[in-house]
């Protein structure tokens, strides 16, 4: 299991109080005994403590806990891949020294002062 699942765990055995020994891959919210109204609680919980938009439509009651992690798993993936791309790097020392050498040999200072006597 990928590491969200300790966080599944977590939350139904402290807040739906699963006992820890079903909680299995293979488990279903149906053979947890989670009613639809347990599952949508347990998406805005998931919401909540992952940041991941988890309806419950996404979490079918007939769905294992295996493939609800992979849903998560996925649904982070796709998240953290999107923020990466969105967010543009800030440029490194090495390229703002060279933005600055390069302003420096073409005679522009960065202090904004014209400079006077050039190409007279």
């Amino acid at each position: 299991m990928s590491e969200i699942h300790p966080k599944i765990s977590e939350v139904l055995t402290e807040t739906f109080k699963v006992p820890a020994a079903e909680i299995i891959p293979e488990a279903t919210m149906d053979s947890l005994e989670m009613d639809s109204l347990a599952v949508a609680e347990f998406a805005v919980i998931i919401k909540e403590t992952l940041g991941i938009d988890a309806d419950s439509d996404s979490l079918l009651k007939g769905a294992t806990l295996a493939e609800i992690t992979a849903f998560l798993d996925g649904a982070r993936t796709a998240r953290t891949a999107r923020t990466a791309h969105a967010a543009p790097s800030a440029p490194s020392a090495h390229a703002l020294r060279a933005v600055h050498a390069a302003g420096t040999m073409s005679g522009v200072s960065g202090t904004n002062e014209a400079a006077v006597g050039v190409g007279r």
